[in-house]
């Protein structure tokens, strides 16, 4: 599965630039700053690089009459940009829209499901292309209910992360058009029953009649991470594609080294092998910046260097091949990149958990000696290989020595 980004000028954040971490479901997972979304820039109209995370994800569309209808519009292009973000499917995304406005001041609220969760792209497209302007009250409480209720009805649990996400440009009202603290309430309780549920809440305020304090109490915590601001509508979509990146990132595990071994002894050539939890991202997996060892000792050590690394994509391995045959009685200490935007990462560009924390961003270290020792370096063994085929078809018997003359 492949992480999301776009262009560095695209991205336009109010969020501070820290690292941060965020619980949910009782599972921490390190989420991204600002720059390291830039640094994980994949171009979305290459269909072979959008999200393929298993999301359930409920978007909610303010069709309120303070929007207006060509900003509407400009929402209802945001919600297809974030679609074509992600690879619809039973086992990837799932997609819903909730168009929340009703139609008459005073009367009773309603909200639109204009699709429920779908894992048919073009489907959902269409129903976004059909969706009118309703003008009228914000019914937010009730957006965030029903969305729930289409979660909790047709949610994948266990196989896909259910998301809401908001997208607003004021406080939820009554049927009378006006807000209340009661109104802003009741939002706040449907809100928490659905994170209560086990919903992730992410959304978008517009404008500067939004209720930033508010949103930031209604989105899963902690908010910093969780809400979006942008001034106008015209600049929804550059946020929306913040929000498609982190979505993705969100749901991305983050990869594991699994074993390390050693090929080759005495005089043969010294190979590492890393043993990966899930598919890597070659290039990182390949650059040798990404990579230090060192003989080490009770009181020195000396640096060896690494002359290539290779990613083996069927097999989720990397050789690592150093400068020189590294005796065996010595130790050493391997370390691998995974703090750095550069650093080691998964084809999601989810960096690689070093310390085995659950959580991406950090460098793998061991040490080690010839209790790593796996067998011969892989150009002996493939010498071996060969001067074995070649014996099994050499002339046997008293004239074999003649054949060749």
């Amino acid at each position: 599965m492949n992480a999301l980004s776009w262009p560095k000028h695209h991205l336009e954040s109010s969020r501070p630039r820290s690292d941060r971490k965020t619980r949910r479901s009782g599972r921490a997972q390190r989420r991204p700053d600002l720059e390291r979304i830039e640094d994980r820039v994949l171009l979305a109209a290459d269909p072979s690089q959008v999200c393929t995370s298993a999301v359930d994800l409920i978007v909610l569309v303010d069709g309120s009459g303070s929007v207006g209808s060509d900003n509407f519009n400009l929402e209802k292009q945001a919600v297809q940009e974030l679609v074509s973000s992600f690879t619809l499917g039973p086992q990837t995304a799932e997609i819903g829209v909730i168009q929340f406005g009703s139609t008459l001041v005073g009367q009773p609220q309603d909200v639109k499901l204009v699709t429920g969760l779908s894992p048919d792209a073009s489907a959902v497209d269409a129903a976004i292309s059909g969706m009118t302007y309703v003008q009228a009250s914000t019914a937010m409480t009730l957006a965030i209910n029903t969305a729930q209720q289409e979660i909790a009805a047709h949610g994948r649990p266990g196989v896909a992360t259910p998301i809401i996400l908001l997208l607003t440009d004021g406080f939820p009202t009554g049927p009378d058009g006006i807000s209340t603290t009661a109104d802003q309430q009741a939002t706040l309780e449907a809100a928490s029953a659905a994170k209560a549920d086990g919903t992730l809440i992410l959304a978008v305020g517009v404008g500067s009649a939004v209720g930033d304090q508010f949103l930031e109490q209604v989105v899963s915590q902690p908010s910093s991470q969780n809400y979006f601001k942008t001034p106008d509508f015209s600049g929804l979509t550059n946020v929306i594609n913040q929000v498609a990146t982190t979505t993705c990132t969100i749901v991305s595990t983050p990869p594991q080294v699994t074993s390390l071994q050693r090929f080759g002894f005495h005089a043969q050539q010294t190979q590492l092998m890393l043993t990966f939890s899930e598919d890597m991202n070659a290039a990182t997996v390949q650059d040798l910046s990404n990579y230090s060892l060192a003989a080490i000792g009770p009181h020195h050590s000396r640096s060896v260097r690494i002359v290539s690394a290779t990613y083996d994509t069927a097999n989720r391995t990397a050789t690592l091949t150093a400068s020189h045959p590294l005796p065996l009685r010595l130790r050493y200490q391997l370390t691998v990149n995974g703090s750095t935007p550069t650093g080691l990462a998964n084809t999601d560009h989810v960096l690689l958990d070093g310390a085995g924390t659950g959580a991406e961003g950090s460098d793998y270290q061991r040490e080690f000696g010839r209790e790593i020792l796996a067998g011969p370096s892989q150009r002996h063994h493939r010498m071996l290989t060969a001067r074995t085929a070649s014996a099994s078809h050499a002339p046997r018997g008293p004239l074999a020595q003649f054949r060749h003359r």
